[in-house]
């Protein structure tokens, strides 16, 4: 069991290998509200001009990626190099910067946004070649962002696109949907324009997104363009049915105001946009994360400013009903604060990038806050992380304790060959609430279908056959099942076909 670092060390020891282990169980313990903050980048670091625009995204290690524009000259179009960092202690201490696109005369790199698909973490970025004209590229990493693939160019996806589209960027982040269908789909939201000296509602401005096949990257659909509006920089969400939805900046009418799309779960069809009038502040763009079904968060500057120039007041809103109404924000930066953007960890932390500081629209420094959801929400909603070898994990039958396979939580999992092996992830003593669970294993070579239970005292609240096929190695969402206070849920995996039987993690979130 993992919850945060407010474990005591000795239930984080590895157990000695056993035929059957029989530990204890673990307690879901109840985290007191915390938030830090550490500057990424210095507006005097290395001769830039400032550090803008900015990308964040977790690899299925937990290892933390961020990104920016390091800009030469102040202009969206001007010299830029393209910087990373990664971080692989949730955040406490960072790498030197990587210049993942270094600048010349003719570059303009920008929009960094990460996607992770199992052991394969995506970085898109866009490259200006003048202010109406821009491409798209993307880099992979399978070593966590410690190497990069060549760069891949997808520009072709818009062309003759009957918009008059000729910038297209992503910015942010990327989602991997949880729930069917289309369950492991990997999708992430795009938006356009045309010419920029022309007025905002004649710059053709809008959306789409676009989601990974086996044969690459395609467009999956696009929400309605309406030139009043004028959508640009938005975040993707996914809510408890398995529906999407997109929350964007606007650049024209009320731009102090958010829009709202709701999309099918493929990301085919959207819905009209509405006017998300519960999240007010400055023209700027916004981070969102779905933290579990019913915790949303939204980060946006929410002072009452009509000039991008007075962005400040960095807030978090949440949302209980899937983006549909927020909560009156909660402030995480008083003065200065531009862009920002939202991830988590499997350990339940909530990480922040944004830029805060200084007197213009882009801020002086960049920061990455990390916070618990109890300091989000003033809520208790643990996340409860079960390693195979941890308090709570047993196992009957023979099976081998391995060591060291990709995508192993922990790296570390066990491997049975009987035919009868069973393994059982067990929480006791639960705060009463509904739970999502999750379910994790290696990228091993591929296993037999195994059959997986979820039972909430001796009752069995939700069965399914899955195949622990290789390409996985992420946490695979099974089902929402409600728990009493002081009650006991436990996840039984069992061997439906011959071949190897993998058992590694699970996760519960409550609600």
């Amino acid at each position: 069991m993992r919850l945060g670092s407010s474990l005591p060390s000795f239930l984080l020891r590895r157990w000695p290998p056993l035929a059957v282990a029989v530990c204890l169980a673990p307690i879901a313990l109840l985290a007191a509200p915390e938030c830090t903050k550490t500057v990424l980048w210095d507006r005097k670091d290395k001769g830039y001009t400032s550090h803008f625009v900015y990308g964040i995204g977790v690899t299925w290690d937990d290892t933390i990626l961020v990104g920016c524009e390091a800009r030469v000259a102040g202009a969206d179009a001007g010299e830029k190099d393209l910087l990373l960092k990664r971080s692989t202690d949730h955040g406490r201490t960072w790498s030197d910067d990587v210049v993942i696109e270094g600048r010349d005369d003719h570059h303009s790199w920008s929009n960094p946004t990460f996607v992770t698909d199992g052991l394969t973490t995506y970085l898109f970025y866009a490259y200006t070649v003048n202010t109406d004209i821009g491409r798209v590229y993307y880099r992979t990493t399978t070593d966590n962002g410690l190497t990069w693939s060549e760069r891949t160019e997808i520009t072709s996806l818009w062309d003759g696109n009957p918009h008059g589209w000729t910038q297209h960027s992503s910015i942010g982040h990327g989602i991997k949907k949880l729930k069917p269908p289309h369950r492991g789909m990997v999708l992430i939201g795009f938006h356009h324009r045309g010419q920029v000296a022309l007025p905002p509602t004649k710059r053709g401005y809008g959306n789409d997104v676009l989601r990974l096949t086996p044969n690459g990257w395609e467009i999956a659909g696009e929400p309605p363009i309406v030139p009043g509006r004028g959508t640009n920089e938005a975040r993707l969400a996914e809510r408890v049915d398995g529906s999407l939805y997109l929350m964007a900046r606007q650049a024209a009418g009320n731009n102090q105001l958010r829009a709202r799309t709701e999309g099918t779960p493929s990301g085919s069809r959207w819905s009209a946009w509405v006017t998300q009038e519960d999240l007010r502040g400055t023209v700027c763009d916004g981070g969102l994360l779905r933290f579990s079904d019913t915790c949303h968060l939204y980060s946006f500057p929410s002072s009452d400013a009509k000039s991008a120039q007075q962005r400040q007041d960095l807030a978090i809103a949440v949302s209980r009903d899937g983006g549909r109404t927020w909560g009156a924000p909660k402030l995480l930066q008083r003065g200065q604060a531009t862009y920002s953007d939202l991830t988590r960890d499997s350990e339940g932390n909530i990480y922040c990038i944004y830029g805060a500081d200084g007197s213009d629209f882009m801020g002086d420094r960049v920061y990455l806050a990390r916070f618990n959801v109890e300091w989000a929400t003033g809520a208790a909603a643990p996340t409860i992380v079960i390693d195979d070898g941890d308090a709570g994990f047993r196992t009957s039958g023979e099976w081998r304790e391995v060591a060291g396979a990709p995508g192993a939580y922990g790296r570390h999992h066990h491997e049975a060959t009987a035919a009868t092996a069973e393994a059982t992830w067990s929480a006791t003593n639960l705060s009463g609430g509904n739970y999502e669970v999750f379910l994790r294993w290696p990228a091993v070579a591929d296993a037999a279908e195994a059959t997986v239970d979820i039972r909430v005292g001796r009752e069995v609240r939700h069965s399914e056959s899955i195949r622990l096929v290789k390409e996985t190695a992420t946490w695979r969402y099974l089902a929402t099942v409600p728990v009493e206070a002081n009650g006991t849920l436990e996840i039984v995996l069992r061997r439906a076909e011959s071949g190897p039987l993998i058992a590694d993690a699970v996760m519960l979130q409550r609600q």
